[in-house]
């Protein structure tokens, strides 16, 4: 699937040439598991809504629909006042949304829950885990430690099902904890105080923390903040892992390159609407998002992500079978106004 937002100034004209664009703002949550079909979900907003002011005039999201499924990382990109903030902030609980549903499936009664004005600390209860932007570490105890607290209030059935997901030969929560600091490169800092770590390193730190309960959703906000290319490598081996695992993770980063490098698929906000949604590949070909967001990272995310060679064929059977003039219509369509359309893939 990949959907494409497209400046069309008359959405029936291009509904002639492909029959199988649907528009964005018609989603429900039963359209967004079609899309989806073969996959187990694990949240899903529908037609969120949020406006500001006294007379909530200011909209900042505008009745958006999306689901992320099981061991999948999404990320959610958009430029500044595009709303993505405050998407993230309603799936996390910490914002109420003023309209539309956010659900959490329940794999065992194969059943949404509604979790829409359920607060963070209770969505944790749910399997969801929350990063924040801000620091979040206990600067005055080790590194060791900061990692052990969290296992030592976790029950002995949690910790021994997270150790057995992450290795089975893991017998101690001390094992554990030595494990994961030599994923995340902080071996050698295990004894030292967190207020010595760099900025860097206490996000690794951070991220390192919001694996061990291994978690059904990790809500990551700006994780790479302060962190080199190296330390975001070290953190891109954990993410993969942790998704093959099932777990599944959203990401908002202003490190555009970086968040596609890892995602499976991302979503592109803009003026609180999905302008586009599909895998890294189709997102980086949509005109908006090279125009607004990637700028001079254009060409080379265009050679990192080439476009997969039974696309290029059919696009060009497409292109033989319409004719030139449908050709030269899609390569030049009107800019007058905005509507978000997506294709299915076959």
């Amino acid at each position: 699937m990949i959907e494409l937002s497209s400046d069309i100034g008359s959405a029936d004209k291009h509904k002639q040439f492909s029959s199988g664009f649907r528009e964005s703002s018609s989603s429900s949550r039963k359209a967004v598991t079609d899309r989806t079909s073969g996959q187990i979900p694990v949240i899903c907003a529908e037609n969120l809504v949020k406006t500001f002011g006294i007379f909530h005039k200011v909209n900042s999201v505008n009745g958006i629909s999306f689901q992320i499924n099981s061991g999948e990382i999404v990320g959610l990109l958009g430029g500044n006042g595009a709303g993505k903030s405050t998407t993230f902030d309603m799936l996390s609980g910490l914002t109420r949304p003023t309209g539309g549903k956010i659900s959490l499936f329940d794999s065992q009664t194969q059943a949404w829950i509604p979790i829409t004005n359920v607060p963070l600390y209770r969505r944790a209860l749910h399997g969801i885990c929350y990063l924040p932007q801000k620091p979040s570490v206990f600067a005055g105890l080790t590194t060791r430690q900061n990692l052990l607290g969290i296992m030592e209030i976790m029950s002995s059935r949690d910790l021994k099902k997270s150790m057995e997901a992450y290795d089975p030969s893991l017998q101690t929560r001390e094992d554990f904890c030595d494990s994961l600091l030599t994923l995340f490169d902080l071996y050698k800092r295990r004894d030292e105080k967190v207020s010595k770590l760099s900025g860097g390193e206490k996000r690794r730190l951070e991220i390192a923390r919001s694996f061990i309960r291994k978690p059904r959703l990790i809500l990551m906000d700006e994780p790479f903040a302060a962190v080199d290319i190296p330390g975001i490598d070290i953190c891109g081996q954990m993410f993969r892992k942790v998704r093959d695992m099932g777990v599944s993770i959203l990401i908002v980063d202003h490190r555009v390159d970086e968040i596609l490098k890892l995602c499976d698929r991302a979503i592109y906000l803009e003026n609180g609407i999905i302008h586009a949604e599909g895998k890294p590949w189709e997102i980086v070909r949509v005109p908006a998002v090279q125009r607004n967001l990637l700028l001079a990272l254009t060409e080379s995310l265009l050679k990192m992500f080439p476009e997969p060679e039974e696309k290029m064929n059919e696009k060009i059977q497409n292109e033989n079978f319409h004719g030139e003039n449908e050709s030269r219509f899609f390569q030049t369509r009107p800019t007058s106004t905005s509507t978000t359309v997506r294709v299915e893939e076959i």
